[in-house]
């Protein structure tokens, strides 16, 4: 993925950031049926409209 015109492994922050975008824009746009409409919203509603001033981010670090 490449983000801000870079190309580098992103963020947990800018993977969330882009999604939330993304799911934002497919509801907004017409991109999607009513139906998918509602399972992004359903999917992402705590990314959409998140309670408070931040998110919470739980993510695993990849083991190799």
């Amino acid at each position: 993925m490449e983000i801000g015109g870079m190309n580098t492994k992103p963020t947990t922050e800018e993977i969330v950031h882009h999604i939330r975008e993304w799911s934002i824009n497919r509801i907004k746009y017409g991109m999607t049926s009513n139906g998918d409409a509602l399972s992004i919203i359903a999917e992402f509603e705590e990314w959409i409209e998140p309670e408070g001033d931040e998110l919470e981010i739980l993510s695993l670090e990849e083991q190799q």
